[in-house]
């Protein structure tokens, strides 16, 4: 068996994962912690990669939240985060930890977490290496005039995702369709991105839209105090808050990580955001 402690290591989760290591992780924590967790391909993005979400708790679980990173191409971090996460919940389950008051064999035998690490593959290959000659004229030339792909929010044919979920189903954005589908299919009673992108918020905070759903305020409000950050609520045109409250008349949320993207980063994000991840399944 692995040593546990190989696969919690932080470096490991402080830089950008490949989509390989990614699955390469899944696969050694399911030989580390068997039937600890199950992992669907809910669908394929544009260039054809599959997109995983991993769902922790028991089977039949009838409620549960959701947490999605990795929107935008350039967003390593929110993946890093929610992958750690995994590896943590993992951990402490097995070890029947308490954490935040929470009894961990408790969170896995009454809720689910659905968790999908990286909605957009193809962005966060092409933020790293480029296009690739196939891709690299028409249309993703004239997205990136310059030739530096290092901020690419898009994904693989140039739509932006996080400000697709509110259109109709599109050729363009099939890892949109794929996410929508899977939660009319597993129905969580709250959905929170993770969002690191400097352009939209520079610093720590958390967001919710207009539409007033039932404690959605309330629950914003405590999201807030554990991560010590301000609380606003905005309009998010496009954005999978606004589209999960819309449709489900449920709480959306949107937390921003901040512009730091290094190591230091990580490491800050992560502690700002494991009390949010572990305590939020149980406020539903």
């Amino acid at each position: 068996m692995a040593d546990t402690r190989t696969q919690t290591k932080e470096p490991l989760y402080s830089r950008p994962l490949e989509q390989m290591q990614m699955t390469e992780i899944l696969q050694t924590l399911w030989e580390t912690y068997p039937r600890t967790f199950t992992v669907h391909t809910i669908g394929t993005s544009i260039q054809g990669e599959t997109i995983p979400a991993v769902v922790l708790g028991s089977p039949g679980n009838s409620r549960g939240v959701v947490y999605v990173g990795g929107i935008d191409g350039s967003d390593w971090l929110s993946t890093s985060i929610l992958m750690r996460f995994i590896s943590d919940y993992c951990r402490f389950l097995k070890d029947g930890r308490r954490l935040y008051s929470i009894s961990l064999p408790y969170l896995y035998a009454n809720r689910a977490v659905y968790v999908i690490p990286r909605l957009n593959p193809d962005g966060a290959v092409i933020c790293r290496r480029g296009p690739g000659i196939r891709l690299a004229g028409g249309r993703m030339a004239r997205l990136c005039p310059d030739g530096d792909y290092n901020a690419w929010c898009a994904n693989g044919c140039g739509a932006v995702l996080r400000d697709a979920f509110t259109e109709e189903n599109s050729s363009e954005t099939p890892e949109v369709s794929a996410l929508k589908q899977y939660l009319q299919v597993c129905t969580p009673s709250l959905c929170l991105t993770l969002d690191s992108d400097p352009m939209h918020c520079p610093s720590p905070m958390l967001t919710t839209v207009q539409k007033q759903v039932p404690r959605g305020k309330t629950v914003g409000r405590l999201l807030s105090r554990m991560a010590s950050c301000p609380f606003t609520i905005e309009d998010m045109p496009g954005s999978l808050s606004e589209w999960y409250a819309d449709t489900f008349g449920k709480p959306g949320f949107s937390f921003a990580l901040g512009e730091d993207r290094s190591e230091n980063g990580f490491f800050h994000s992560y502690a700002s955001l494991r009390e949010i991840l572990f305590s939020s399944p149980l406020l539903i």
